[in-house]
């Protein structure tokens, strides 16, 4: 079959190029619009009033500064204007975006549902970097949570109760670990920040994936633990990350579930 003068497997594999390359660059939009509301939610400051300045000297930027991970480069990781340096983390969370996007994609395509979940991966990044430099989750981005859950919910035509069982049993969950962890050590496992997170979450959980979810978060809490043991930042750590990033496997890699739930069946039989 002749499509255009060329061969219709040409055609499908150009457009295939053209739209990857289209979220890839999507994805850094969006890596760079994260990195300026990162910088305002903890300090007060509106999403999008205002232009972005640099940290150091507060110069606007100018348009050639706003292009993801190449104005860095092109930079050389300074400021055009004062030469202090731009943190990596910066080019780091606007690749990590567009190589979330991007992994969205290849699994996925792209519908309502992914594109559902590329921008619940955004809010998700935000979150992230927000709670390793603040230890808080803003209201804010779990209240979006809320609503992405809630759009997600009603794109797969969800029952009612599921827009009320899962979170209420994440939280719960949560809520439960919180005061054992009081009562056993007599501190704080959980803020209240991650007890709202885990509501939202439970959204978007099937009641039976709750526990590898947890599973998951707990042990990229233990790795988080350690990690800031050896980097000497203390006893306390943020928790947050490792159940947004807990959240995304379960989401956009299902089969980590089913992979969990036949480990443990393996291991009660051999049991028995």
């Amino acid at each position: 079959m002749i499509l255009n003068d060329k061969p219709h497997i040409l055609v499908v594999m150009e457009y295939e190029i053209f739209v990857t390359i289209a979220v890839i660059l999507v994805g850094l939009a969006f890596g760079s619009f994260a990195t300026a509301i990162i910088y305002r939610i903890p300090r007060g400051l509106g999403f999008v009033s205002g232009r972005s300045k640099c940290p150091k000297c507060s110069h606007p930027l100018e348009f050639t500064d706003l292009f993801p991970v190449f104005s860095w480069v092109f930079s050389f990781g300074k400021c055009r204007h004062c030469k202090s340096k731009i943190p990596l983390t910066y080019p780091a969370i606007e690749t990590s975006v567009a190589l979330a996007f991007f992994v969205i994609f290849m699994r996925y395509g792209i519908d309502e549902l992914s594109i559902l979940m590329m921008i619940l991966t955004f809010v998700l990044v935000v979150l992230v970097a927000i709670d390793f430099e603040h230890y808080i989750i803003p209201d804010s981005i779990n209240i979006f949570i809320v609503i992405l859950g809630a759009a997600y919910l009603f794109l797969i035509e969800a029952d009612v109760e599921r827009f009320f069982v899962a979170p209420i049993l994440s939280s719960g969950i949560g809520l439960f670990l919180r005061w054992l962890m009081s009562v056993w050590k007599n501190q704080e496992a959980l803020g209240l920040g991650d007890i709202k997170f885990l509501a939202a979450s439970g959204l978007f959980l099937e009641i039976d994936v709750i526990m590898t979810f947890f599973f998951i978060a707990g042990m990229l809490g233990i790795v988080t633990y350690f990690l800031w043991k050896v980097m000497g930042k203390g006893e306390k750590f943020p928790f947050g990350p490792a159940l947004a990033f807990s959240l995304f496997i379960c989401l956009i890699f299902p089969e980590v579930h089913y992979f969990w739930q036949e480990g443990i069946k393996t291991v009660i039989l051999r049991h028995l």
